[in-house]
């Protein structure tokens, strides 16, 4: 069984993965943009790069996991 900390790796790396990037998002706007979405600019990056950028990341690393 998992507990502690390795628990909330995955959840950790989502959130890291979807702040980095060339456009500054803090982590209050990034739940505002994906709860609220305002900011046209913010909510782009997030909606066309960052979110596939990151499923594409865990789809990957999961399908490796399998086939090792």
């Amino acid at each position: 069984m998992v507990t502690g900390i390795s628990s909330y790796k995955p959840a950790i790396s989502i959130v890291v993965s979807l702040l980095s990037g060339s456009v500054d998002l803090s982590l209050s706007q990034l739940f505002e943009e994906l709860t609220q979405p305002q900011n046209e600019l913010r909510g782009q990056v997030l909606r066309e790069i960052r979110i596939p950028r990151t499923m594409a990341a865990f789809t990957t690393g999961g399908l490796l996991a399998l086939a090792a």
